[in-house]
C-alpha cells in the first residue's frame, strides 16, 4: 500500500536522509529466513527500534519495568520509546515537507540504501523526477594542474573495433589520453597525476581561466571542503557555462553535503546538456542521472559502458565498488575497489582521498577478511596519515578483532582530531558509539549513544552516524 500512495514508501526526512514509512519495531529475535523476508519488502536492511529482553533462556518483549542490567541487550524502555517517537516525527515531517516519492534508502550502518523508482530520461519535465539521496563519491574525478604533458595521442586501439568506426561514421575524433607525469618538484600536484588525464576525457574548454578554477575546486573536493570547492566551480562555470566537469562536481558537493534538492538541480543541469557532451560525457551523465533517480542495476550498467571505452579508468571502477556495494554483493564491490587501486599502483600515484582505502576496507570487514584489512591500512597510513575516517576504520578493525589496546589508541587519536575541528561533546559520543555498533559491542554502543542523547535531548539528530556522507558512502 505504502509504496502506491502519493508519499511511496520512501521518504526524505528534514535532515536530509531518506528513510522507509515503515518502521520495524521488533519484539522478540527473528531467524534469518524471517529477516530477509521483511528486508526483500522494505528494499533494504531493516533497521528498526528493538524491544527486546534477554536473559540466559528467556526472549521476551522488552517491559518498562525490566532491569537493565539483567538484560543481556541493555535497553532501556524509556530510552527505545523516545528513539521510535524521534523517528515517527522526522517520517511526519519529511511526508508533509515533500509529499512526492523519494527513491529507495541505501542503508549501510545508517547510510543512505538507494532505489528503486525508474522515470524516462526523455521526459523530465513531464515527470518530476524522484530523487535519490546521493553518497560522496569522487564524480568524474577530473582536474588539471601545472603538470608536463606525457603526451595526447591519437590511437584507434583505445576504443572497441566496432565502436571507432561508428564514431568514424559519426564524424568523431577518438582520441587516447595517457597519464601524465609530475615533473615540478612540488609533490603536493603528484595526487593529480591520474587527473589531467580524466579532465581531459571528460571536459573540454577553450578556457584557461576555467581550467584555473577548476584545479582549485577539485583540490578543495579531493579534501572534502565541498564549500570551497563550489566555489571555484562557481567561478570556472562564469567563464565557461559549458564545462563540464564544474556542473557534475557541483551536484556531487551539494549531495556529499546533504543538500539533495541543489545536488538534483545541478544533476540535471548536466543532464540538459547531453548535446552537447562527447560519448563518455554521455555515459558519465546517465550514470549520474541513475545515481540519484534510479537503482543501482542502472548504475552498473551505465559504469560498464564507460569500461568498455577506457579500462583503465579508475573512478569507474571506485563507483562500480560502490553500487555493488549498495546491492550488499560486497565480494563484487572488493573486485572492482581493487582494480581501482591496483591501477593507481601501477602509475605510482596515490588514489585523490582516503574513500579509496576505506570503502574497500568495510568491505573486507563485511566478508571477515581482517587480515587484507590490516594489510590495506598499513598502506593507507602511508599515503593519508592521520586522516579520521582511516582511523574510525582502523578502530572498527581493532574491536572486530578483539585487539582492546590497539582500538583505545585509535580511538583517542580519533576523538583528539574531533576535538581539533571543533566537534561538540556529544557529536563525538554519537561518532565513538557508532564505532562499537560497528564492531557488535552494542553494550558500549548504547553506553556513548546515552551520553550523547544526555548532552542534547532534544536533538534526535544527536544519534546520526558520523560523517555518514564522509565514512561510508
Amino acid at each position: 500500500m505504502a509504496s502506491n500512495d502519493k508519499y511511496r514508501l520512501k521518504v526524505k526526512l528534514p535532515n536530509g536522509n531518506v528513510a522507509s514509512r515503515v518502521l520495524p519495531v521488533r519484539i522478540h529475535d527473528l531467524d534469518n529466513e524471517d529477516v530477509k523476508e521483511c528486508e526483500s519488502i522494505l528494499c533494504g536492511i531493516m533497521r528498526g527500534v528493538e524491544f527486546i529482553y534477554k536473559e540466559p533462556g528467556v526472549d521476551k518483549p522488552l517491559a518498562p519495568g525490566d532491569n537493565e542490567r539483567k538484560n543481556q541487550n541493555n535497553t532501556v524502555y524509556r530510552i527505545q520509546i523516545i528513539k521510535v517517537a524521534h523517528a515517527v516525527k522526522d517520517i511526519i515531517q519529511g511526508m508533509k515537507a515533500e509529499p512526492a516519492p523519494v527513491a529507495k534508502e541505501r542503508i549501510e550502518v545508517t547510510v543512505d540504501l538507494n532505489g528503486a523508482d525508474k522515470h524516462d530520461k526523455k521526459d523530465l519535465k513531464g515527470k518530476p523526477p524522484v530523487f535519490k539521496k546521493g553518497r560522496i563519491i569522487a564524480a568524474a574525478a577530473v582536474t588539471v594542474v601545472l603538470l608536463a604533458v606525457a603526451g595526447i595521442l591519437y590511437y584507434s586501439g583505445i576504443f572497441k573495433h566496432i565502436r571507432l568506426k561508428k564514431l568514424q561514421a559519426e564524424g568523431k575524433v577518438s582520441v587516447a589520453v595517457v597519464p601524465f607525469r609530475n615533473m615540478t618538484s612540488d609533490t603536493v600536484w603528484n595526487v593529480w597525476q591520474d587527473g589531467v588525464q580524466d579532465i581531459l576525457m571528460t571536459s573540454l574548454s577553450n578556457s584557461a581561466e576555467a581550467y584555473r578554477y577548476l584545479i582549485y575546486g577539485m583540490n578543495s573536493f579531493a579534501k572534502v571542503d565541498f564549500v570551497s570547492a563550489r566555489s571555484f566551480f562557481e567561478k570556472a562555470l562564469a567563464t565557461d557555462s559549458n564545462l563540464y566537469a564544474a556542473i557534475v562536481h557541483t551536484a556531487a558537493s551539494y549531495g556529499n553535503q546533504g543538500f539533495y534538492d541543489k545536488a538534483k538541480e545541478w544533476c540535471l543541469k548536466a543532464y540538459g546538456k547531453r548535446d552537447l557532451m562527447t560519448p563518455i560525457q554521455k555515459l558519465y551523465s546517465d550514470w549520474q542521472y541513475s545515481n540519484f533517480f534510479e537503482t543501482s542495476n542502472e548504475e552498473i550498467r551505465h559504469l560498464k559502458d564507460i569500461l568498455r571505452i577506457d579500462d583503465q579508468y579508475t573512478v569507474a571502477y571506485y563507483l562500480l565498488g560502490l553500487a555493488y556495494r549498495d546491492l550488499l554483493q560486497y565480494d563484487k564491490a572488493i573486485s572492482e575497489y581493487e582494480k581501482s587501486l591496483e591501477i593507481f599502483k601501477k602509475r605510482g600515484i596515490k588514489p585523490m582521498w582516503v574513500f579509496s582505502y576505506t570503502r574497500l576496507g568495510l568491505a573486507y570487514n563485511k566478508t571477515g577478511e581482517y587480515r587484507k584489512e590490516k594489510r590495506l591500512y598499513k598502506k593507507a597510513e602511508q599515503d593519508f596519515p592521520d586522516d579520521r575516517r582511516l582511523l574510525y576504520r582502523q578502530a572498527v578493525l581493532a574491536l572486530s578483532t578483539g585487539k582492546i589496546k590497539d582500538s583505545d589508541k585509535y580511538i583517542e587519536k580519533y576523538r583528539s582530531i574531533l576535538i581539533e575541528n571543533s566537534a561538540s561533546e556529544s557529536a563525538m559520543a554519537s561518532n565513538i558509539g557508532n564505532i562499537y555498533l560497528e564492531a557488535g559491542i552494542i553494550d558500549k554502543a548504547e553506553e556513548y549513544y546515552r551520553r550523547a542523547l544526555s548532552l542534547e535531548p532534544e536533538n534526535a539528530g544527536v544519534l546520526n552516524f558520523e560523517d555518514v556522507s564522509l565514512s561510508y558512502s
